[in-house]
């Protein structure tokens, strides 16, 4: 592919033209860049966290601040079902995210569970999970505080040896996701952490 055809993304790759944004790339705050058109399986190849964004094109036009999709990445040495199992034990969230002081739901994630967070700075954030996939190490939630609400969607990648990718798309308001994005990128680094 020539390079009059592609443009590069943050990873230095390139995205055929057919999959580029169509208004191109965009600033965001904290100087979050275009995000990918599509989610690969595995991209073990990546640094310690890698950081895409784009605006959502179906947002409400009456939301005047928009929405935007983030994408997060951290590669780490625990194994996959470590992190895996993480996750799936809402009562060891506190213990890889350091913004989270407890989850009140059930013991173990399914869809369809319902519960609230307790965060260590600002106010309860109710959730919902809406899908769990073991075998694939996939799994959804929404978010909702007050009037805000956000979609996250997370994944777990075995890479070389024993070594582990997560990655976490955000969708929500903008201002919303350029601030949980520090703390995000934190705590998935806890996560794949042995």
């Amino acid at each position: 592919m020539s390079s009059a055809s592609c443009w590069p993304n943050p990873s230095g790759r390139h995205w055929p033209r057919a999959q580029r944004p169509r208004n191109g790339p965009r600033a965001f705050p904290g100087g979050l860049s275009p995000q990918e058109p599509s989610f690969p399986r595995s991209r073990c190849g990546l640094g310690l966290c890698e950081v895409a964004a784009a605006p959502v094109a179906h947002a409400p036009a009456h939301r005047h601040l928009g929405r935007v999709k983030l994408t997060l990445r951290a590669r780490g040495a625990a194994p996959p079902d470590t992190v895996w199992q993480r996750y799936v034990q809402p009562a060891l969230w506190p213990t890889w995210a350091p913004q989270i002081r407890s989850v009140d739901t059930e013991p173990e994630l399914r869809a369809g569970m319902r519960g609230r967070l307790l965060p260590v700075a600002g106010p309860t954030v109710r959730f919902v999970v809406t899908a769990v996939d073991h075998e694939d190490r996939t799994w959804s939630w929404r978010v909702q505080t007050g009037p805000v609400r956000m979609q996250l969607w997370h994944a777990v990648r075995p890479c070389e040896g024993s070594a582990t990718t997560t990655e976490l798309h955000i969708e929500g308001p903008l201002f919303v996701v350029a601030a949980y994005a520090p703390l995000a990128k934190r705590a998935l680094r806890h996560l794949v952490r042995p």
